[in-house]
């Protein structure tokens, strides 16, 4: 799996969503591609603004951004691991 977090305000995340896009769209069947939002600043209404605006298909989910923060560590965005089959952060 591979799993993205990002914000709908962050230039860096909106490059990078172009490249995520393509590669759920090319490796949907052997690789599961997550984004997670984390809302601390975005609105549901920007949200989905930015999910039209990418025309993004692969799965887009809300993320508290506190439980996201501690949990897998992030300190900025955007932040993308490599989860193995058993759960593990592979990279």
């Amino acid at each position: 799996m591979l799993l993205n977090f990002l914000a709908s305000w962050c230039e860096p995340c909106k490059n990078e969503m172009l490249v995520l896009e393509q590669l759920y769209a090319q490796y949907e069947e052997q690789v599961d591609v997550v984004t997670i939002k984390l809302t601390g600043k975005d609105q549901l209404a920007e949200v989905n603004r930015f999910i039209a605006e990418y025309r993004l298909t692969l799965p887009v989910l809300l993320g508290n951004t506190i439980a996201a923060a501690e949990t897998y560590r992030i300190i900025q965005v955007p932040t993308t691991y490599f989860i193995d089959r058993k759960g593990f952060i592979a990279h």
